[in-house]
């Protein structure tokens, strides 16, 4: 992977795959975290444009933080109900 320039070279303004390529994260989720407010954006052409996102608001230590969570993933799965046949049981 190419090594990001820094800051003070790049545009005042980047797109969304070239963000994505700075913080480390896929472009959908570069959309996903401006839909969430977690990045700003700014649409020159109004909705159904593209999307910029200004260079100061990116730094990847920001984008790795927000990657890893520190909550343990609960098991959402509901246990079963009702009565449980048991097909072996009458053959002999």
């Amino acid at each position: 992977m190419a090594t990001p320039e820094p800051l003070e070279q790049m545009p005042k303004y980047v797109s969304v795959n070239t963000a994505a390529k700075i913080l480390g994260i896929a472009p959908v989720t570069t959309r996903r975290r401006i839909k969430e407010g977690s990045i700003p954006s700014w649409q020159p052409g109004g909705e159904r444009t593209r999307i910029l996102i200004p260079s100061s608001a990116l730094s990847p230590d920001e984008a790795s933080s927000k990657t890893q969570s520190s909550q343990p993933v609960k098991d959402t799965a509901t246990p079963r109900r009702g009565r449980r046949i048991n097909w072996k049981k009458n053959q002999s």
